[in-house]
């Protein structure tokens, strides 16, 4: 009875999905520094990957933005930094990222260009594992995982696949 409590809870160790997320600011002379904080980890988006499967990814917060400090446009790159990991589980993994601002009562809405439409949608692939774009100063925003799918290989009997790792530069 008891080798099989352990064993199911290894098991449901290595079957919870963890995603991580770094952050990385770049503050110069003239600017206001910009708050960049990983978004937690209740909030952060679930891959429910098993071998041999193609799946799709519950959305979820990967970064918090404050530019609140900054009155101006602020680059930011989001980078997969373990696609090394990735290609060796994985055939293909495709990631909509989505940017929203926080409105006055707290809300998040997805941001918009200056005539009123949303903006662009931005992708990050395995194979293309960099985005960037420009935010204006003086809000807060929420960098997510609005959707996204995958293809995973067979698995070797045991193993668990690597999730993507995050990291974001500003400057």
């Amino acid at each position: 009875m008891k080798r099989k409590l352990i064993f199911a809870l290894v098991v449901a160790f290595f079957l919870v999905p963890w995603t991580a997320a770094y952050a990385h600011n770049v503050a110069k002379a003239d600017t206001a520094p910009v708050d960049i904080q990983p978004a937690p980890s209740t909030t952060q988006p679930v891959f429910n990957s098993y071998s041999n499967t193609i799946g799709g990814v519950i959305p979820g917060d990967v970064f918090i933005i404050d530019c609140s400090g900054s009155d101006v446009d602020t680059e930011f790159n989001l980078y997969i930094t373990n696609t090394d990991d990735l290609v060796k589980s994985y055939r293909y993994i495709n990631l909509q990222i989505g940017i929203y601002t926080e409105s006055g009562n707290g809300a998040w809405q997805k941001i918009t260009v200056p005539s009123g439409e949303s903006a662009a949608d931005f992708f990050i692939t395995m194979q293309d594992n960099q985005v960037s774009f420009s935010l204006p100063g003086g809000a807060k925003y929420k960098l997510m995982i609005d959707k996204g799918c995958f293809n995973r290989y067979p698995a070797v009997k045991g193993a668990s696949a690597p999730l993507p790792e995050f990291y974001l530069t500003a400057g």
